[in-house]
């Protein structure tokens, strides 16, 4: 599995036919149950070489507009490592480009609310960067843009200028200055 992996981070690999199987084999631990020393580094390895293939991989379906598998792909990541920004920005990119930009904006809040708890940090400037896109991306030559919800459990959300209205964000200035302060 780790050739394959490696395969896949330098997308030498196609997408695979057996997906289920790849995506469960770069999600297992290596050698769990086991609490020996030596394991720590060879663990430590492999968790980071199984991240950056499914990140890749999940990177590679959302450009093949393969975005459930994407989402699925980059959640598998996540549950590795909740703490991981890459695997969310992943996420995040993939529901803006299958168009469920409240979903992403949902995402980008929950991760933020997580880190700020767990780890008393904002995501990174290149984090921002996608979301503050987002924002740009909602304000056209039209005016206002209307996401309904797509049923994938997300809010119905309305934009009017930079202002995103909903029950909880009054506008994106709410999501994105607070890296400011």
């Amino acid at each position: 599995m780790r050739n394959r992996a490696h395969q896949i981070v330098s997308g030498a690999a196609p997408l695979p036919d057996d997906y289920d199987e790849t995506v469960g084999d770069l999600s297992d631990e290596l050698l769990p149950g086991w609490f020996d020393e030596w394991l720590t580094l060879e663990r430590e390895c492999w968790d980071q070489m199984r991240l950056h293939a499914l990140e890749s991989l999940a990177q590679q379906l959302q450009t093949a507009e393969r975005y459930a598998l994407a989402l699925q792909t980059a959640l598998a990541a996540i549950a590795i490592d909740p703490v991981r920004e890459t695997a969310h920005r992943i996420l995040i990119e993939t529901h803006v480009a299958e168009g469920n930009v409240a979903c992403a904006i949902l995402r980008f809040r929950q991760y933020k609310s997580f880190l700020q708890q767990e780890l008393g940090v904002l995501p990174s400037p290149h984090m921002l960067a996608v979301i503050n896109d987002i924002a740009s991306m909602q304000t056209g030559p039209n005016g206002p843009t209307t996401h309904p919800e797509d049923g994938d459990g997300c809010r119905n959300n309305t934009v009017r200028g930079d202002h995103l209205l909903d029950s909880r964000t009054p506008n994106w200035r709410d999501i994105t200055d607070t890296v400011d302060r």
